[in-house]
């Protein structure tokens, strides 16, 4: 079963990287799909324990939807959302923060299993670990932009940081 491990050096509060990470008016808008919808369940804010969140879009051409809920919410130091249904066997996204003398570090631990028995283990090593691995690379990166600049004020309350 595949396992991707990202770490990303933010230099901004831990808090501000939490919240921005939870934040699905965020992920909407910085997405690399830029079809991507929250379709069902909780739609804008930010994501607390037991929400459900339906994200409809297209990977590979196919339209796809994914709804998860999280599992887990330790502010500000981690949250953990699991797929309900979806394309996968099994999905768990394991969001960690470290706080750090520059900032923030923020690791993803995406573990996950495609259906499909040795087809999918085919598929899953041929090109879907380094897609996703590609994907979650491009999210952080707006992530640590956004997180570094001010534009993070366009989805947190001042409060917030």
């Amino acid at each position: 079963m595949p396992k991707i491990i990202l770490t990303t050096q933010i230099k901004a509060p831990l808090e501000r990287v939490f919240d921005l990470a939870r934040s699905i008016d965020f992920h909407l808008r910085s997405s690399p799909d830029a079809e991507k919808v929250a379709a069902e369940g909780k739609a804008e804010g930010l994501l607390e324990l037991n929400d459900n969140v339906t994200w409809q879009g297209s990977r590979f051409g196919t339209p796809q939807s994914l709804l998860v809920r999280v599992i887990q919410m330790e502010p500000p130091h981690c949250f953990v959302d699991e797929m309900v249904e979806g394309a996968f066997r099994r999905l768990r996204h394991t969001h960690t923060f470290e706080e750090q003398k520059a900032g923030c570090l923020m690791i993803d631990e995406l573990d996950y299993q495609s259906r499909g028995g040795p087809l999918g283990w085919i598929i899953e090593n041929s090109f879907l670990t380094a897609s996703l691995r590609r994907l979650l690379s491009d999210q952080n990166k707006i992530l640590k932009q956004a997180a570094e600049s001010d534009e993070w004020k366009e989805f947190l309350s001042s409060d917030s940081n």
